[in-house]
């Protein structure tokens, strides 16, 4: 079973392929649906949402074309950092890569250096530098690095 959960009550709505029984007017039928929800879980095929621990809805889940929290309903847009906060610490934090700065990069990688380092000594987040070896092709999309062939393998 998967499970979601919110940070409180929101307005969670529904797209489906067929005619639904609006929760909130039995005597409608709607391909979208409004429904108040907390908790989301996804079990045996089905989706259901819940609230304060009471099921207010559930639905084949191939019957589910999309799931959608409303922007009026998402938590506020202010971000919890700005540029420039980060750049007091990380000096070219968002500054686009110079393809000298790659290849050094690339370089100072496949000698060893870890991402820290590598952060500290081209003044950006360590997130901006596994980001850019994962583009370079330096590492996997996890975080695991590619290993080059030295020769073929046979």
């Amino acid at each position: 079973m998967l499970l979601f959960m919110t940070s409180s009550v929101r307005t969670i709505r529904l797209r489906l392929a067929d005619f639904a029984v609006d929760p909130n007017d039995p005597d409608v039928m709607r391909r979208v649906l409004e429904v108040q929800a907390d908790v989301l879980t996804f079990a045996d095929g089905e989706l259901r949402l819940w609230l304060d621990g009471t099921e207010v809805y559930s639905s084949l889940l191939g019957s589910v074309v999309a799931i959608e929290f409303p922007r009026e309903t998402v938590a506020s847009s202010s971000k919890t950092y700005s540029v420039d906060e980060v750049r007091r610490r990380h000096g070219k934090a968002y500054q686009r890569w110079t393809p000298e700065d790659e290849q050094l990069l690339l370089q100072l990688h496949a000698a060893g250096e870890e991402v820290e380092g590598l952060a500290q000594r081209f003044d950006r987040q360590p997130s901006a530098i596994r980001a850019r070896l994962v583009r370079l092709g330096a590492l996997a999309e996890g975080g695991t690095p590619v290993r080059q062939a030295d020769s073929p393998p046979f």
